[in-house]
């Protein structure tokens, strides 16, 4: 269990406690907008700008996602990028996200990003090699 909610718990009454640890178990296995509500919570109730904010930003960014509002998951793991901005899997996470919206060039720099901090992640590198194979077919331009 996270630090900062066992102290919350703690602290807190018996119906209380229930809904935040409610909220977090929602939150960390978001998938549906009952995920992110439960996250939009959390997030709203908790300011500090740490790694747990971030991860809450990670779980309701994954779940919007999985939903195909990608969107809302670029701007959920763009946030979380600002608190944490050497965590690789939030810029992966992200270009595959700016991928499927067609933002290439937005994908290949975040692919790029999350080779220089993941050196040794060989099919990202592969990912990244077709991103911009692609990207230089549909804008001939791009390849000037």
């Amino acid at each position: 269990m996270r630090a900062w909610l066992a102290l919350a718990l703690i602290s807190l009454s018996g119906s209380a406690a229930a809904d935040v640890s409610r909220h977090v178990q929602q939150c960390n296995h978001a998938v549906d907008e009952t995920g992110v509500k439960s996250c939009t919570v959390l997030l709203k109730s908790y300011p500090a700008e740490d790694e747990v904010k971030a991860g809450f930003l990670d779980s309701r960014a994954n779940a919007y996602y999985r939903m195909g509002k990608y969107l809302r998951a670029i701007a959920d793991f763009t946030h979380a990028i600002k608190i944490r901005p050497n965590e690789a899997r939030y810029y992966y996470s992200r270009a595959l996200a700016w991928s499927l919206i067609k933002g290439h060039q937005q994908a290949i720099a975040d692919y790029s990003r999350y080779l220089k901090l993941s050196p040794r992640d060989n099919a990202t590198a592969t990912v990244l090699a077709r991103a911009v194979q692609h990207l230089t077919e549909a804008y001939p331009a791009f390849s000037k």
